[in-house]
């Protein structure tokens, strides 16, 4: 029993002097310690009261830390540890998982970006039916049952309000963002509403053009004919 103790005593003390001083290799290693809670988890790294646990690197001797951290107000943060250990990071995910890059203020989105960003596609997508500001598609323009609004009405609407029926303010703008897949949806609409105004109008151009095609053969008819046919026919006409 003594001689297990004595075993159990060294081994930690061995442990620890080995986990509290830098280790020097000259080739990558594999680092794995006994699984806790969550059973699970292969490596821990604990931050004592009131500061953050870090698992950090340097590059050339630089001072310039990268590394991944807890902070004591739970969040993760991945990226460039400043000397203090506060500041912005790279990437910052709190409690709910919202994820902040070059932020730590995602106000409540999912994900958010405090920067530029630079995408080769990007598809808008419901992902299962959970979006509630989803808006369809707007086809539903050229639906034989679809009221669109006369140009009367839509012009009195845009001299009240200084905007398209269906689109945000600028105001709301500057105050919520947009929302990509919503404002190509109402775009849409609003190009298929065009659309329509525009096949009216052809129509309209059409009939004028077959009404006036008509009144000058008429005319071409009363300039042929001869001079008593024609006081004949605007005798009848009084």
């Amino acid at each position: 029993m003594k001689k297990t103790l004595l075993l159990l005593t060294a081994a930690l003390f061995l442990a620890q002097s080995i986990f509290a001083q830098p280790w020097n290799f000259t080739g990558p290693q594999f680092i794995q310690v006994p699984a806790g809670n969550p059973s699970n988890m292969g490596l821990m790294v604990q931050g004592g009261t009131g500061t953050p646990g870090i698992i950090a690197v340097e590059g050339n001797g630089t001072s310039a830390f990268y590394g991944m951290a807890a902070t004591v107000t739970n969040y993760m943060v991945i990226g460039l540890v400043p000397p203090t250990g506060a500041g912005y990071s790279a990437i910052t995910i709190d409690g709910s998982n919202h994820v902040g890059i070059n932020t730590w203020n995602t106000t409540n989105y999912l994900f958010t970006c405090a920067g530029t960003a630079a995408f080769e596609q990007v598809t808008v997508k419901s992902l299962a039916g959970n979006n509630p500001k989803a808006i369809p598609w707007a086809d539903y323009v050229f639906a034989k049952n679809y009221h669109l609004q006369p140009l009367d009405s839509l012009s009195a609407y845009i001299e009240a309000n200084s905007h398209l029926p269906g689109i945000p303010t600028s105001e709301e703008v500057q105050k919520n963002g947009i929302d990509l897949g919503a404002s190509q949806a109402r775009l849409l609409e609003k190009i298929e509403q065009l659309t329509l105004y525009t096949i009216d109008l052809q129509k309209q151009l059409t009939a004028m053009q077959q009404q006036n095609d008509k009144m000058q053969q008429k005319i071409d008819e009363l300039s042929k004919a001869p001079v008593s046919s024609a006081k004949a026919i605007a005798s009848r006409r009084h």
